[in-house]
């Protein structure tokens, strides 16, 4: 996380500010336990597991969500729970990271969540430790998670936020049915969080409490499951741990999204602390659109099983992964699939992106697939001199001397400026 030094400076300066962090609470005051949910965007959780007994692989996730609800008085009668979303597991090695969501490792299809959930609070020394049941893999085991929290104060009686620090706490992969990976990693997954939380507002709790949450049964929220499409967005919609889940995966962003009613839900939004009322447009038990107080969001009409395997084109590393688990056919085809179904689903690849994906291929001399991606490139940025610039040198050094002269033309076409065309074709023409 790149505020990171920042954050942990932070949390130091306000161990030694707040007395309230010994747990010693001596005022005699009354208060009511304030529900904190987390900033995602402010927050962090990372995971390791030992690789050769002498190092590590370390990775982090992207997508989760959570509450605290915290008391003041006594921090022991709190309770902290944790949804993190299994295929946003990330190590930041494309061929890792779809090793770690396969079969083999978390089963991300199969298992889409891991969760904590505490059912006590023990004081511990000088720290906290959380006690309750964890699921990975669907296996659920109590574990035990130490924690520090802070209080960062608007005033004495009013915390602006919470500042959680959790872990390490380490758990056994094998215990959780995780066993047919390469005995070159260890067994122990250590995991940690350093969290930062904001209190509900109080116009959030007002609508809560004006539209009471019912029981939903998971076979009843199946079909809200999809991908919805706005203008120059797209959000999904999932099931996680049993719960509707409104997600901003560009942003890295989910919102719990509670049933109030048939076809409407309170979106939860952790960042500001407010809630948001929207319903399904329903034609008899089909999903046509999401109403909200910004604009319908369409469903694109994809089964479920398809929406879930297009999502290896959503962004440019799951894309990546694709490529390199799938082959660049596979990869090519998904995407033209899908840039069918949705015009607005690519808006976040970015040019310079697949420009360096190309030439990372071409470096490794997979010809083919640096010519596919450049091709993609030329696809997304017709009006780009560099993205014909990038396919004209893989063309030529694929021995493809006619394609290779056509694209550094146009490159001139489009930039007479660019010296590197003009000698290449120099360089052709004299071949």
């Amino acid at each position: 996380m790149r505020h990171k030094s920042v954050f942990l400076a932070m949390f130091a300066t306000l161990i030694i500010s707040y007395p309230s962090f010994s747990g010693q609470n001596k005022s005699k005051q009354n208060y009511e336990p304030v529900t904190f949910m987390i900033d995602r965007q402010h927050s962090s959780i990372k995971f390791s597991i030992p690789y050769l007994k002498i190092m590590k692989i370390s990775g982090r996730a992207d997508d989760y969500f959570g509450t605290i609800i915290y008391d003041k008085a006594d921090i022991t009668r709190s309770s902290i729970e944790i949804v993190i979303r299994a295929a946003s597991l990330n190590t930041a090695m494309a061929v890792m990271t779809s090793d770690l969501h396969s079969s083999f490792w978390l089963d991300v299809d199969q298992f889409p969540s891991m969760t904590f959930k505490s059912t006590r609070i023990e004081k511990h020394s000088d720290r906290y430790v959380a006690i309750g049941p964890f699921k990975m893999h669907g296996v659920t085991k109590e574990i035990e998670v130490p924690f520090s929290i802070v209080e960062d104060h608007a005033d004495a009686t009013k915390p602006q936020r919470l500042i959680v620090a959790m872990g390490p706490v380490t758990v056994n992969r094998t215990e959780y049915g995780i066993a047919k990976v390469s005995s070159r990693l260890g067994q122990e997954l250590e995991i940690e969080a350093l969290l930062l939380l904001k209190p509900e507002r109080p116009q959030s709790r007002e609508m809560k409490q004006k539209y009471q949450a019912i029981a939903m049964k998971e076979s009843d929220l199946v079909k809200f499951i999809g991908i919805y499409q706005a203008p120059g967005r797209v959000r999904h919609i999932e099931l996680l741990d049993g719960r509707l889940t409104f997600q901003y995966r560009d942003m890295g962003i989910i919102r719990p999204m509670v049933p109030i009613g048939k076809n409407e839900f309170l979106i939860l939004y952790s960042r500001v602390g407010e809630v948001m009322r929207v319903a399904f447009e329903m034609d008899d038990d089909k999903v046509i659109r999401l109403i909200n107080k910004e604009a319908p969001i369409e469903k694109i009409t994809t089964p479920e099983d398809r929406w879930r395997e297009l999502q290896w084109v959503l962004n440019y590393e799951a894309f990546t992964a694709r490529i390199l688990t799938k082959g660049i056919d596979s990869a090519v085809m998904l995407y033209h699939d899908f840039k069918e179904e949705s015009s607005t689903i690519f808006s976040s690849f970015d040019e310079n992106a697949m420009n360096n994906l190309g030439y990372k291929f071409l470096g490794e001399e997979k010809l083919k697939e640096a010519i596919e991606v450049f091709k993609l490139n030329v696809e997304e940025y017709p009006e780009s001199s560099n993205v014909y610039d990038s396919l004209g040198e893989a063309y030529m050094k694929n021995g493809d001397k006619e394609l290779a002269i056509k694209n550094y033309k146009k490159t001139l076409e489009l930039n007479p400026d660019n010296n590197n065309a003009l000698e290449m074709l120099k360089k052709l023409s004299e071949s």
